[in-house]
């Protein structure tokens, strides 16, 4: 038995770039390692995608930012894969 779970990619950004790195990191590690993304940026982006996952089995709310690419954080993109359980 399995399901479909939706990935999220943001472009420029690394695994450290999700929790407080984007804020901090730029002075503990080298250039390379470093996201492209800009910090307050992917910030934006964690807290807006954060709320409408929420905002649905708590405010039965709807968001469409799911439904695809939007024009608002066009660095967001959506892939599926099939988990197996």
């Amino acid at each position: 038995m399995g399901s479909d779970a939706q990935e999220m990619k943001i472009r420029g950004d690394r695994d450290t770039s999700f929790g407080d790195y984007p804020l901090y990191g730029w002075f503990i590690h080298p250039a390379d390692a470093k996201p492209t993304i800009d910090a307050q940026r992917m910030i934006l982006i964690m807290n807006t995608y954060s709320l409408a996952i929420f905002d649905k089995p708590l405010k039965d709310m709807t968001s469409t930012l799911f439904d695809g690419l939007s024009a608002d954080f066009p660095e967001v993109i959506f892939g599926s894969n099939h988990v197996v359980s």
